[in-house]
C-alpha cells in the first residue's frame, strides 16, 4: 500500500506562462488567475477551497531591479506597494511566509548562484517600469494577493519568480518576448527542484547504515 500524496497547487497568472510540473511525493494541481491582485486573490480562493491543498506554489514571471534575466527568485517575503504609497493604519502591506514543507529543496537561482536566501517580492496593479528596489527583488501583480488568501486559509505558500525584464531597462514588449524562455528557465528550474525532492526522500527512507 503507498502513501497517498499530498496536493500542491500552483497558481499562475497567465496560461502563456505555465509549465508541466511534476514532484515526488505530491500531486500537482494547476490554476491560472489572470492578472492582477483581484482576480489572484478571487480565483485563488477559489483553487483553495476545491481542491484543499497541502501546500502552494505562486509561479510565473516578475521584474526586477539588480537580478539578471532568466534568475529564480523564491520569494517568502510579500511587500504590497499599492498599500505601503497610503500606509494608512491597520492596513497590512508587508507580510511573511514560513514557506512550504519542502521549502530546502527550493533555492533561489540568483546570477548564476544557488543560494536559500530569501527574496521579497513587491505586488501591485500597475507593470513597474521605472522607480528604485525599495524593499523587493522582483515585482509582480499577484503573489501578495495569493499569499493573502492562503494565509486565511492557513495553507503555507512560497512564490517563485523567474526575471523576464528588468525595471527601467525593458518593456511589456521585452517581457512578452522573452516568455519562451522564462518557461524554459522554469521547466528546468522545476526538474531541479524535484531532483533535490527525490534524493531527500531517498535519504529518509534509506537503512540507518546507508545515511
Amino acid at each position: 500500500m503507498t502513501d497517498k500524496k499530498q496536493k500542491l497547487l500552483l497558481v499562475w497568472a497567465l496560461p502563456r506562462e505555465v509549465v508541466s510540473v511534476s514532484l515526488p511525493g505530491w500531486d500537482v494541481v494547476q490554476v491560472v488567475t489572470g492578472v492582477g491582485k483581484a482576480r489572484a486573490a478571487l480565483m485563488t480562493m477559489r483553487a483553495l477551497m476545491e481542491h484543499r491543498p497541502q501546500a502552494v506554489l505562486n509561479v510565473g514571471t516578475a521584474g526586477a531591479f539588480s537580478l539578471e534575466v532568466g534568475d529564480i527568485a523564491v520569494c517568502l517575503r510579500f511587500w504590497e506597494r499599492d498599500f505601503a504609497r497610503c500606509a494608512l493604519p491597520g492596513v497590512d502591506y508587508e507580510l511573511r511566509s514560513a514557506g512550504v514543507p519542502f521549502q530546502a529543496c527550493l533555492p533561489s537561482v540568483l546570477q548564476g548562484r544557488t543560494t536559500l536566501r530569501e527574496c521579497t517580492v513587491s505586488t501591485g496593479d500597475d507593470f513597474v517600469t521605472e522607480g528604485d528596489a525599495g524593499h523587493a527583488d522582483v515585482v509582480d501583480m499577484e503573489a501578495f494577493a495569493v499569499w493573502q488568501a492562503c494565509r486565511e486559509m492557513g495553507v503555507p505558500m512560497a512564490a517563485v519568480k523567474c526575471v523576464t525584464d528588468i525595471v527601467g531597462r525593458n518593456s511589456v514588449a521585452d517581457w512578452q518576448d522573452r516568455l519562451a524562455g522564462a518557461r524554459m528557465s522554469l521547466a528546468a528550474y522545476f526538474t531541479d527542484v524535484a531532483r533535490r525532492m527525490q534524493e531527500a526522500l531517498d535519504k529518509k527512507n534509506a537503512p540507518d547504515g546507508d545515511r
